[in-house]
């Protein structure tokens, strides 16, 4: 069961590679995977979008031609560490919304007790297939299984930081006609990493971007511009690769923040149509919290 007072702070159960919690279960006894308090907010946008765009996705439901997928799934459910709250994760949220439900969904893991998990939280649905895969080496498969037919996909990605990532799985994801993309660019990593990686010469920047430009770039960027520099950066990537200018938001995302209001993420939508766009920009008028406004 979850211990409600072992994750205080910086957390030091967390399993670096899992990111599930080393001393707690679910309260189905199955593992958790460990989040910060700004996971509820990610999901709530992430739920909203699913929401918002039924109407548009309810054109291809009825011919059994949407799908969602979940580059890194998890178990299924999370513990928030602060408060030791259980709560879904995305994969699940999506899977539990009924009101015009995708008519497949793949879900996509490196770890075996996280497909093992999520298979007895979800039961026995035959439209949900697991995949034990890295996302990384399993996209080219995973393209020959979507690309067929006229079909909508919606996939999210949420990465714990850029190394988990490759900009060649999203470029590979671009050949998909119909396609909307809901990142969440770990700008925290990045900047809390950035000195030390260009110290160190490490690729890890460069994979997630899919460009080394930012080396010769960056250090013409004062530090407040940072964040900016490098949503932008990628949206051209996006846009060398396949994503229409209007089908990615003008500005840089939209804010996850920690309880210190520090960015950990920023969620960025890359969509092939531009309706995506116009839907996003209504989802980010919403607030996660009455009291209060991310913008």
């Amino acid at each position: 069961m979850i211990n409600k007072n072992a994750c205080r702070g910086k957390c030091k159960h967390r399993n670096k590679e899992s990111g599930n919690c080393k001393i707690s279960n679910g309260k189905d006894g199955n593992i958790v995977q460990c989040v910060g308090e700004w996971a509820e907010d990610k999901y709530f946008f992430l739920m909203h979008y699913i929401e918002a765009t039924k109407g548009a996705r309810q054109k291809y439901s009825r011919y059994k031609n949407s799908i969602f997928i979940d580059l890194f799934s998890g178990p299924g459910k999370c513990i928030v560490r602060n408060s030791g709250k259980e709560i879904d994760g995305g994969a699940l949220r999506v899977l539990n919304h009924y009101d015009v439900p995708f008519t497949e969904y793949y879900l996509i893991d490196t770890s075996s007790e996280n497909i093992a998990a999520f298979k007895l939280r979800v039961g026995n649905r035959s439209e949900v297939t697991f995949f034990q895969k890295d996302s990384n080496v399993f996209i080219s498969e995973l393209i020959e299984l979507l690309n067929s037919g006229s079909k909508y996909h919606v996939v999210y990605a949420d990465p714990f930081g850029p190394e988990a990532l490759k900009f060649s799985t999203i470029k590979a994801l671009s050949v998909l006609q119909r396609l909307d993309i809901i990142i969440h660019f770990p700008i925290g990593p990045i900047k809390r990493n950035l000195k030390s990686w260009i110290k160190k010469d490490s690729s890890i920047l460069s994979e997630f971007l899919g460009t080394e430009r930012w080396r010769s770039e960056i250090v013409h960027i004062p530090s407040s511009g940072v964040t900016n520099y490098f949503i932008q950066l990628y949206k051209n990537q996006l846009i060398e690769n396949g994503f229409p200018t209007n089908g990615l938001e003008v500005g840089d995302g939209v804010p996850v923040k920690n309880s210190k209001e520090v960015e950990m993420y920023k969620l960025i939508l890359a969509s092939k149509h531009p309706l995506g766009q116009k839907i996003w920009g209504s989802v980010k008028n919403y607030q996660p919290d009455g009291q209060k406004s991310l913008f």
